[in-house]
């Protein structure tokens, strides 16, 4: 999950607060996962949790890398971490409401505004904060 989803899981879950920033263990796994695939971290994780990932999942290295950092700083799986959470949903009575969307009319409008975002210099932006980072 990632952009606007992740967001609204965030707002009305919660998020744990867990300490886990350690860049030479996210070095490391990238490392791993270039050099060994994937497929390799999806079986490590496997063994530790029950997360089902989806086959999307397995393709995304920095989603597998993130939750086996996560298990190599706290000892826990994330998914027992995300137990912990409390949202909106603890404290509130939430309604949620969706507005849909033709497909054709939404792809179309996601298109107009990567180009506009590439107009607007997206590619400096990323330069800069990849510069900040390094």
């Amino acid at each position: 999950m990632g952009g606007t989803g992740l967001y609204i899981s965030v707002l009305l879950d919660g998020i744990f607060k867990v300490k886990t920033e350690n860049r030479a263990i996210r070095e490391r796994l990238y490392k791993q996962a270039e050099q060994k695939g994937s497929a390799y971290l999806h079986r490590k994780l496997k063994k530790v949790t029950r997360w089902p990932p989806s086959r999307s999942t397995l393709m995304i290295p920095g989603a597998l890398c993130a939750r086996w950092k996560y298990f190599e700083v706290t000892g826990k799986p994330i998914s027992e971490l995300q137990k912990n959470r409390e949202g909106l949903f603890a404290t509130h009575r939430v309604r949620i409401f969706c507005l849909d969307m033709e497909r054709d009319k939404l792809y179309a409008r996601i298109d107009r505004r990567v180009e506009k975002m590439f107009k607007q210099g997206l590619i400096l932006e990323v330069r800069r904060l990849l510069k900040k980072e390094a």
